[in-house]
């Protein structure tokens, strides 16, 4: 085989990438490969013919059961013919089948959104089979009950455009949706990444696809897209039918339904089609032409500007609007059609009372179902048609946020949407039918989520780890049942209410002088309440906190697959130096106001050494377990510090975890996870050696490298600046604070050794309160009865994990106590 096929004339050589001098490096490949003879006394290898899949006109159909699975999904899948796109025909054909999906993705998902739908999602795609077939397929998610409801619903629809196509209105919003990818691609045709740029050559050598430079495809495909007829999409139409060769799948957790329930809705829907009983769509929807009215103008040589700054060193300019919000811009050349913001505000969950927190969790589910912007989501999707627009409020532990992306072209409308989040009163569009589909999707996802063991897994090592708090005690259908959507809605409206509590970081492609009169225009609008409080500088601290002690857990839990997963979590416990000069204020009888530069300092420098502390543990475990032992799958050590307020500020110190995580035999768990201790005993004792110290430097340096060529950086970066309770301390200066921060880096990357590591570890790594946490398969209860092992025994005399576990042991103590009676019992009876 080697011979007959690894031969140098079937072979190509494909390099991609920032070259300073392209002929030197051909001359290198001309050098190295041209050794490489052709294989001589090898006959040709033979002429592969490719084979077609057979049609069949009767829809194939199929049941499973994953016990696994979290929710109900059918899909619907049509076989295509596929074929290389060659030529700028081939390509018009495949326009016609994105124009195609498009409308129908569409037209399903405003059906979602009537009352009472009988799925909760669906939408189509397709997916190259091999090189002579394709698939086309339709997705949809529903109740476990209604599986023969979803899926005809589907179904007709896909009969429907097959008997009268799409409307006008509907190609349009396609075409336009299709026209906005291709703009991208072509603004940013100098800045294409070299891994996609290497794919499109593979796949020119393999497969003969067309590579003609994303700046021509762009041109081709808009060429292309305008020129899609509704006649174009109705010919395609006629190939997707259930009538030939279509594949109908049911996944489902619990078996309900059966092959015959799919095969009659096949049935329904083939008889409303020969009866004449599936109509034309003749809805129309209307579409607004702008997402809000312009604001009352600004009187001649009046301006919303209330102070600007420029800081130059770390290229960002400070804008304050006389409505309070604070805006930095940050103008970047990295990618020339992206702009992306971040709106945040310090106060979040933490700061809701335990009994209307069940509320407040939903605020922006519910928000989101019922339209942020003002306008049901439907009809804002259509509205956004054409425009590379994307906006979503969030609402976390500690803060509120608004993160969005934009093309340079479409930076009003980015702020238009900001402008409606913070004006749009989503108590006022409370709706019944919306509210009881909400609710039905969540219901659905409480009541399968212990079906996933690994969700399961999840839950239980965040409880043992963080402690049991109401912030992160899972969701019940008890708790669903009490949730208030109108109180959701109200608390959602008061985290975006007031400007002057937020900062708006917009980083990319963008003139800053341009922006100006936008953010005057968008933001400055954006009322302050009259009643305004004072932006909150203390966030309450969430309710968390680590073990005592060691703790050690072995979860068994049903799998379809058996598979083992051991986790060692360790808190990390950083000691703010601010501490003291705070008892030393308290012995005073004098306020402490913090945080000092020095105090900050050592917990930045301490937060980047646990950084690279847990890139050291990772590869040296891979090493020991992986590649010495052979014994784990996949190995990742992380950092978090998201139960921390990352601008703790009072002397607190400031906590956060490693968490270390790898897959392996079922059998090997908790000796693994004794052999990664003891690895990570020897890295606090004895420290890391010179190598592990210099890789976790070159690849840190790397990282920081490619980093800071993205705009996704740059937004948190300066985000993180601007929000720092050390930002008071340096009198507003963002180069002082930037300049601090990379020296920090800076230093820590330049002293980096052994000691430095394995001092930090031995003050911060609080080994003696690990948890240890191991995923066991669970055997049947039959074989558990029958021919128990040591580990099932093991498993019967610990805490049980849930009532109904509880329960069954119980009953087996009280049948094996029965019986036991049962048999002295007799035994008495015999001597008497």
């Amino acid at each position: 085989f080697y011979h007959n096929w690894y031969r140098p004339e079937n072979m190509a050589v494909i390099v991609t990438g920032d070259f300073e001098d392209v002929g030197v490096v051909k001359e290198k490949i001309i050098r190295l490969f041209s050794p490489l003879a052709p294989a001589e006394h090898v006959p040709a290898p033979p002429k592969f013919i490719r084979p077609t899949f057979p049609e069949h006109a009767k829809p194939r159909v199929c049941c499973h059961v994953d016990r696994e699975l979290s929710n109900t999904v059918v899909n619907a899948t049509f076989h295509v013919e596929q074929k290389p796109i060659a030529t700028p025909e081939d390509f018009f054909k495949q326009t016609v089948q994105e124009c195609y999906q498009l409308c129908l993705d569409n037209r399903l998902y405003k059906l979602m959104r009537r009352p009472k739908p009988n799925f909760f999602s669906a939408g189509i795609a397709s997916e190259h089979l091999s090189r002579t077939s394709a698939l086309l397929s339709v997705q949809m998610t529903c109740e476990a009950s209604k599986v023969k409801d979803a899926l005809e619903s589907v179904l007709t629809e896909v009969s429907r455009a097959r008997l009268f196509g799409f409307s006008a209105q509907e190609l349009r919003i396609a075409k336009l949706n299709q026209i906005a990818d291709m703009e991208q691609l072509y603004v940013e045709r100098d800045q294409t990444y070299c891994t996609d740029a290497r794919d499109e050559l593979v796949q020119h050598f393999l497969r003969g696809d067309m590579v003609i430079g994303a700046g021509l495809e762009a041109s081709l495909a808009i060429a292309c897209i305008e020129k899609v007829t509704l006649e174009d999409v109705f010919q395609y139409a006629q190939e997707v039918s259930v009538s030939k060769s279509c594949m109908i799948r049911l996944q489902e957790g619990r078996k309900k339904t059966n092959e015959d329930d799919l095969r009659e809705a096949v049935n329904r829907v083939a008889e409303k089609e020969r009866r004449g009983e599936i109509e034309e769509n003749s809805e129309t929807f209307v579409v607004p032409e702008r997402l809000m009215a312009d604001p009352q103008p600004l009187k001649e040589g009046e301006s919303a500007i209330a102070s600007t700054r420029t800081h130059s060193i770390s290229d960002v300019t400070e804008v304050v609007l006389k409505n309070g919000i604070k805006i930095a811009l940050k103008s970047t050349n990295f990618l020339d059609d992206q702009v992306l913001m971040r709106v945040v505000a310090r106060g979040g969950l933490s700061e809701v009372p335990k009994e209307k927190y069940k509320d407040a969790i939903f605020a922006g589910t519910v928000a989101r179902e019922l339209g942020v912007f003002g306008y049901r989501p439907e009809v804002f999707s259509d509205a956004m048609a054409g425009k590379r627009v994307d906006v979503v409020p969030n609402i976390g532990t500690y803060k509120r946020s608004i993160v969005g992306e934009t093309s340079p072209d479409h930076i009003d409308v980015l702020l238009q949407c900001t402008h409606l989040i913070f004006s749009n009163n989503v108590e006022n569009q409370c709706n019944e039918d919306d509210l009881e589909v909400l609710r039905e999707i969540q219901r659905e996802l409480v009541k399968n989520a212990k079906r996933d063991p690994m969700k399961v897994f999840a839950e239980i090592k965040r409880a043992l780890t963080y402690g049991n708090s109401y912030l992160s005690e899972p969701i019940t259908l008890k708790t669903l049942a009490k949730m208030d959507a109108e109180k959701a809605c109200r608390y959602f409206n008061e985290c975006f209410v007031d400007p002057s509590h937020f900062t708006m970081v917009l980083v990319g492609a963008f003139d800053i002088e341009k922006i100006l009169p936008l953010l005057e225009k968008y933001i400055g609008s954006i009322p302050r309440p009259i009643d305004s409080k004072e932006k909150l500088s203390r966030v309450t601290p969430a309710p968390f906190e680590f073990p005592k002690k060691t703790v050690s857990k072995r979860v068994r839990l049903k799998m379809i697959e058996n598979q083992g997963v051991a986790s060692l979590t360790f808190p990390v416990m950083i000691e703010n130096p601010d501490a003291k000069l705070k008892q030393a204020a308290i012995a005073k009888g004098e306020d402490f106001n913090g945080p000092t530069l020095a105090g900050s300092q050592v917990i930045v420098r301490s937060k980047f050494l646990t950084v690279i502390s847990a890139a050291i543990i990772e590869r040296r475990l891979l090493a020991r377990l992986r590649f010495e032992r052979g014994e784990i799958y996949s190995c990742a050590a992380n950092t978090s510090f998201a139960y921390q307020d990352p601008n703790a500020a009072n002397g607190e110190s400031y906590r956060g975890d490693i968490m270390v995580v790898f897959a392996c035999d079922p059998k090997s768990g908790e000796k693994l996870s004794k052999v990664a201790l003891e690895e990570i005993e020897q890295l606090i004792s004895e420290g890391p050696t010179e190598e592990d110290c210099q890789t976790a430097k070159e690849v840190e340096l790397r990282s920081i490298q490619e980093h800071k060529e993205e705009n996704s950086f740059w937004v948190s970066y300066v985000d993180a600046m601007f929000t720092s309770q050390l930002l008071p301390v340096l009198n507003g200066d963002i180069d002082k604070m930037y300049v601090n921060t990379e020296q920090i880096r800076g230093d820590v990357l330049e002293t980096l050794s052994p000691t430095i590591i394995r001092e930090h570890l031995a003050k911060t790594l609080a080994v003696e309160r690990r948890v240890n946490v191991v995923l066991i398969p669970q055997r049947p209860l039959f074989l558990r009865l029958i021919a128990p092992n040591m580990d099932d025994i093991k498993g019967f005399f610990e805490w049980p994990e849930t009532f109904g576990e509880a329960c069954g042991k119980l009953a087996l103590l009280g049948g094996v106590a029965g019986a036991y009676f049962a048999y002295a019992k007799s035994k008495e009876n015999k001597k008497d």
